[in-house]
């Protein structure tokens, strides 16, 4: 939507930043292993020990040791330190425009005699050099009028570093002014959170052209289980919002609670788990595809039988219709409400006397019993006959003030054209004019008629298609592969087993499934877009022109100081920026144009693993001409 309207909105480069178990996290993570390995054997009662209190401690340990106990120091962990070096670097790059960061982490919120991240974060910054004052928690703002001063604060650059839950600040906080950075600590329950969370800065109204956005993970870890599982119900998502096979039914995914072989799977770093959730997760929308295709199908099987049978009789009914309005023509510019003529010849001036004897004409005949079957003429108009009858299925109906006494009369000429009346209270209801109304406007009833009949003529010339699900081959392939897979996983079989099994498995199938294989391989050839940036020292931090001096403007209040910016540096952000590769002993400096192919629009969940590579000084190229890495694995 911002695309098509022309807003200035970021473009965001995601990084991924990794860190390795320590020996106090690999302990820790062993020692859940022989939890659940406890937990699989039936030696311990749901009440003394579960998958959901071992995933919820997997959590913490990827996140901080000292979540467990004061036992631990801050060298059992190495996650908030990455976070503090890469939030003090991106401070001091941005002190002279004041751009701001924001923090999420769910876990290890501030309680009263306890360790915590928020203030252990807040420790580290200060330490590397940024001021208390421009720090500060998302729940200290703790009514409305808090959070708006607070916002104010952020907007203008005062408050520069922002920590936060999901819940404080995922959703209606607006401090996108000078945003430059987002911090993802851990991985939030749904993916519309992911989502919110990066919506505090890539939106309108943020002066960068280009924002930053930091995945924390631990490898080895929870960590990667969770962003899969995040992967998995953003599908689910997809395929249930998107027109392309609707889903309106599905499994639940909202539970992260692992099982006892995909927990041994993570911890033993087996590479054939992500292999196992990304089978087990196409297999499922696959066959969600399956059952929407075969429910279509057979709805389009109905609708061409009753078009079989419908467009006959529609033909001859148009055909009818067609012969009553010529009838009614030379009426349709004169015809009034009082121009009914009851049976006995009888014409009211007044419509109100014309509705008195309508009512009651059409209450004898509708509560006549349901011995008086057919329908009588009661009046005439434009040579069109006005009957009514015994009709029990219209008698009740509720409208606006309760029950209400209908019925139907149809008027009659070449066909039967039928008309609901309300009988509850004549006096005010006008049922000569209705009547005259429907008589002068049958032309709009006939297009309606033939739009409906080339509907259904259409349906009867397109048939109804083919019965066969297109992807069946891909559900028998992937119902397959999972019966070898699973049974593997469980059984905490050695990778080299696993490797073996799948690949008999994969050439028996492209044996007796060449047109399958050649497709696959196929697939497999397609050149993915770079969706990551794996060099936090390769940034643009240029503003957008026109909110440059909004954002000044937005500081400019009584209770914050005016950020000024001098305008050489203004002038030195419109010119291509400067980028500096910061791992080099000794800086080069390299000047790039402004290139969006470098900061395309990226996937939420594609990450990359891989050990960052140091760049030589002599290999640093314009990120415009570089090569694009390729996408790497999960795990």
């Amino acid at each position: 939507m911002a695309d098509g309207a022309h807003l200035s909105v970021p473009k965001a480069t995601k990084y991924v930043i990794k860190s390795e178990l320590t020996n106090a996290q690999q302990s820790k993570l062993q020692e859940l292993i022989n939890r659940t390995d406890a937990i699989q054997d039936h030696e311990v009662t749901p009440d003394q020990d579960n998958m959901l209190k071992i995933t919820n401690e997997a959590r913490k340990l990827t996140l901080d040791m000292r979540l467990f106990s004061n036992n631990y120091s801050a060298d059992d962990s190495t996650k908030l330190n990455q976070v503090a070096d890469n939030v003090y670097r991106i401070w001091k790059r941005t002190t002279k425009v004041k751009g701001t960061q924001i923090i999420f982490s769910d876990l290890g919120t501030p309680k009263a005699g306890q360790f915590d991240v928020y203030n252990e974060l807040k420790k580290l910054l200060v330490v590397k050099g940024i001021p208390v004052r421009e720090i500060a928690f998302m729940h200290q703002a703790s009514n409305d009028e808090a959070r708006v001063q607070l916002e104010r604060k952020v907007n203008a650059g005062d408050i520069r570093v922002l920590i936060g839950s999901t819940q404080k600040g995922g959703t209606g906080l607006n401090v996108q002014t000078r945003m430059k950075a987002a911090h993802h600590l851990d991985v939030p329950w749904r993916p519309s959170d992911i989502i919110q969370r990066n919506g505090r800065l890539i939106r309108q109204g943020n002066m960068f052209r280009y924002v930053e956005i930091y995945h924390y993970i631990t490898t080895g870890s929870f960590d990667n289980y969770l962003w899969q599982i995040q992967e998995n119900k953003l599908k689910y998502i997809t395929q249930i919002m998107t027109s392309h096979s609707p889903i309106r039914a599905m499994h639940d995914v909202d539970s992260q609670t692992m099982t006892a072989s995909d927990f041994k799977a993570i911890a033993t770093q087996n590479p054939y788990l992500k292999l196992k959730m990304k089978v087990d997760n196409d297999l499922t929308l696959l066959v969600n595809q399956k059952h929407a295709f075969d429910r279509n199908y057979r709805e389009d099987v109905r609708t061409y039988e009753r078009s079989k049978v419908e467009a006959p009789v529609l033909a001859k009914d148009i055909k009818r219709l067609k012969e009553d309005i010529a009838t009614t023509k030379p009426f349709k510019h004169s015809l009034l409400a009082t121009d009914i003529v009851f049976n006995n010849g009888q014409v009211f001036k007044s419509s109100r006397e014309a509705n008195k004897k309508l009512f009651f004409a059409i209450r004898a005949a509708a509560f006549a019993g349901a011995g008086h079957t057919g329908n009588k003429p009661i009046a005439k108009i434009a040579n069109l006959s006005i009957e009514a009858g015994y009709n029990m299925t219209s008698k009740i109906t509720t409208g606006t003030y309760g029950l209400h006494t209908c019925a139907t009369i149809f008027l009659v000429g070449k066909g039967s054209y039928p008309l609901r009346v309300d009988l509850t209270d004549f006096l005010h209801l006008n049922y000569a004019l209705r009547i005259r109304n429907y008589v002068v406007n049958l032309p709009g009833l006939l297009k309606s008629w033939e739009y409906n009949y080339n509907k259904k003529q259409n349906i009867i010339k397109q048939g109804v298609g083919t019965s066969t699900f297109a992807k069946l081959t891909n559900i028998q392939y992937l119902s397959e592969k999972k019966k070898i897979l699973d049974p593997l996983i469980a059984g905490d079989a050695k990778v080299e087993k696993i490797t073996a099994q799948i690949t008999k498995f994969e050439n028996e199938w492209a044996t007796s499934h060449p047109d399958f294989a050649e497709k696959a391989n196929k697939a497999k050839e397609k050149v993915e877009a770079v969706k990551y940036n794996n060099d936090p020292n390769d940034y643009d931090d240029s503003l957008f022109e026109d909110l440059e001096s909004k954002a000044e403007e937005k500081a400019d209040t009584k209770s914050i100081a005016k950020v000024e910016i001098p305008t050489s540096t203004k002038s030195a952000l419109k010119k291509p920026v400067a980028k500096t590769n910061k791992s080099d002993s000794n800086k080069v400096t390299v000047t790039l144009t402004k290139s969006t192919e470098h900061y395309e629009e990226i996937n939420l969940f594609s990450f990359d693993y891989s050990k960052d590579k140091k760049i030589s000084t002599e290999d640093k190229k314009p990120s415009s001409v570089s090569a694009k890495p390729k996408q790497l694995s999960l795990f």
